[in-house]
């Protein structure tokens, strides 16, 4: 990686170079698609479900949107435009166990010009001070932001400078099948009836996700790994 990309941080520690090998090892394309799995440090089996820490904060989250039926309504699109783009999914039932739910909530911006409301998926949230979090159990990755330096110096040698922005970067890279139980949340599958178990429904992110702390290594490394190909 650093003969390949000489502006890099330097990949040094032997949990980076894990990381990265990792990823080349699993990752696939298909569809105009990558797919990559999530590089946990240990068996993600340990994990607890964090289904109740993950009900009762959607029950104090149900309560504070309740009390702006305008901001409640934008919530719930949000959810179901990402159902409808597969950036969620409705998760299977599972009894073995091995699955994670992440507790979620919203943060508003007025000044935003684009998007006033995000939903914030905690994945640092633990059920007890002895449980691990989502965030312990997966590596972060290196940094693979090459250096504003060379950036800047490559940016004076030709003529012209192109730049993009890629919509929702995240939300284009799927998360592989065996590793979406990992990343399940909670909602209601009607949000104008009351909050009870039978309204309730557990969905999962068939995309990566904001708030993993590995997902700006596995966006940057996509991209690295795409434009080597395709350059």
């Amino acid at each position: 990686w650093n003969s390949e990309y000489g502006d890099l941080q330097p990949v040094q520690t032997k949990e980076d170079l894990q990381t990265l090998k990792f990823f080349d090892e699993t990752t696939t394309r298909d569809n105009d698609r990558y797919t990559v799995s999530i590089p946990f440090k240990e068996d993600r089996n340990s994990l607890p479900s964090n289904f109740g820490l993950a009900r009762g904060q959607l029950n104090g989250t149900l309560c504070r949107l309740s009390k702006d039926p305008a901001l409640l309504y934008e919530y719930n699109e949000i959810i179901r435009q990402q159902l409808d783009s597969g950036v969620l999914e409705e998760a299977p039932p599972r009894n073995d166990g091995h699955l994670h739910y992440l507790p979620h909530h919203p943060i508003t911006k007025e000044e935003s010009i684009t998007t006033k409301t995000r939903i914030v998926i905690n994945c640092s949230a633990k059920a007890s001070k002895t449980d691990k979090s989502l965030n312990d159990c997966v590596h972060q990755g290196p940094d693979l932001l090459p250096h504003l330096t060379g950036i800047n110096i490559r940016s004076r040698i030709r003529q012209f400078v192109v730049s993009g922005d890629v919509e929702k970067a995240f939300h284009q890279i799927i998360i592989a099948e065996e590793d979406r139980d990992y990343v399940r949340i909670l909602w209601i599958r009607d949000f104008q009836k009351p909050f009870s178990n039978e309204n309730l429904i557990a969905l999962r992110f068939a995309r990566v996700l904001f708030g993993l702390k590995t997902s700006p290594f596995i966006l940057l490394a996509v991209l690295r790994k795409h434009l080597m190909e395709f350059h």
